[in-house]
């Protein structure tokens, strides 16, 4: 099979480009040919790879976005591909995955208490150009994967048409690169980086987007539902004033850890007790597997599609919405219990297992044998 790949950047900075990166690997080793229409990409990941850059115009946010879905058509119809799939907003694919879930649903999810917050959003020219692609690649694409049972609910939410094309797939992760064993290599010596004493508890929040994902939140919880030994790492970019500023005003100033971006996550995972993003607005979340891989017990929102593969008080708790902030306070004093945490971080390093990278591409190419057999492509390997 003969698969185009469309994605602005290949790499591995967050979510979206991890399930990408996943996806080419996975194709690679089933034998299909592989061809990536990109703009940029790191060398590390295009070994075996057909790689085409795609021209985008370096102006602004919304003339960047419109300038590489043209392009991207251009070069995906010269190359006379079997299945083209696009990991980002463009149109005329045969598949795309919105790993950032539908936007428009994101919008009305950011200024749902806030009118004059919707107008503003919705006049901004590059959310304008993301709702004017998104509607044109839902009805000129075969199948819309998205991550989650509560992602295809917010995208049928607003094009009910689109129904019978969505598929869930969910996200996975790699047990070997995230494992419990990793604590033994990092814990003490990452804990000792930290100022941490090996009996004081410490969560951590993990992802960039500090107000989509709840930090505000975090940090309320942590000082409602913990003592005076529990701390919060923070790990992602954003502007951390508002937050240090939130924390001093309730008293926990000392015990909220900015580390900014991160190369490698594994040595803080190993240092951390549980994991703690209340998120408003996620697909799914990769960094919820790679904790659950790492055996940590996990506290999110119903309003994340990671909260369909655990079961609140197995693997974690779960809170309704970031708004629940009694829930989140309750769930981060459960869980200053070591023996708690040890017996969820065992049963979420189980239900992480069940969730390997294998099983989502898998899934994937099932939905490319899919469209071939309508497109009368039945020969195709």
């Amino acid at each position: 099979m003969k698969v185009g790949i469309i994605t602005p950047y290949f790499d591995r900075r967050g979510g979206a480009e991890h399930r990408t990166a996943a996806l080419v690997a996975g194709l690679k080793g089933l034998g299909h040919e592989v061809h990536l229409l990109a703009s940029r990409w790191h060398s590390d990941l295009i070994s075996g790879l057909h790689c085409h850059r795609v021209s985008l115009l370096p102006l602004s946010a919304a003339i960047k976005l419109r300038s590489f879905t043209w392009f991207a058509r251009r070069t995906a119809k010269r190359l006379h591909l079997d299945i083209t799939h696009s990991q980002g907003r463009t149109w005329g694919e045969e598949v795309a995955t919105l790993s950032g879930g539908c936007h428009r649903a994101y919008l009305e999810s950011l200024v749902e208490e806030a009118a004059d917050a919707r107008a503003v959003l919705w006049h901004d020219p590059f959310h304008k150009a993301v709702l004017e692609i998104e509607s044109r690649q839902y009805q000129a694409c075969r199948r819309i994967i998205v991550l989650s049972q509560w992602s295809r609910e917010g995208l049928l939410r607003y094009f009910p048409e689109v129904a019978s094309k969505v598929v869930v797939v969910h996200n996975g992760v790699d047990c070997d690169h995230f494992n419990p064993h990793h604590r033994e290599r990092w814990r003490t010596s990452t804990r000792a980086e930290l100022k941490l004493a090996e009996e004081q508890t410490c969560f951590l929040f993990l992802g960039t987007g500090f107000a989509r994902k709840g930090l505000a939140e975090a940090i309320t919880a942590i000082a409602q539902g913990s003592t005076g030994e529990t701390v919060i790492t923070v790990i992602g970019a954003g502007d951390k004033a508002p937050y240090q500023r939130l924390s001093t005003q309730l008293g926990i100033g000392e015990r909220v850890r900015f580390l900014g971006s991160v190369g490698d996550p594994r040595p803080y995972l190993a240092a951390a007790d549980a994991l703690l993003i209340p998120s408003y607005f996620e697909p799914f979340g990769n960094a919820f597997l790679e904790a659950m891989a790492s055996g940590l017990p996990v506290v999110l929102t119903r309003t994340c599609g990671a909260s369909e593969i655990i079961t609140h008080g197995q693997e974690g708790f779960l809170a309704d919405t970031a708004y629940d902030q009694q829930a989140l306070a309750e769930a981060v004093h459960a869980l200053l219990d070591p023996e708690l945490r040890q017996r969820m971080g065992t049963a979420a390093r189980a239900a992480a297992e069940a969730h390997p990278w294998s099983r989502s591409v898998e899934a994937t190419v099932a939905v490319y044998r899919e469209i071939l057999a309508e497109k009368g492509k039945t020969g195709v390997a």
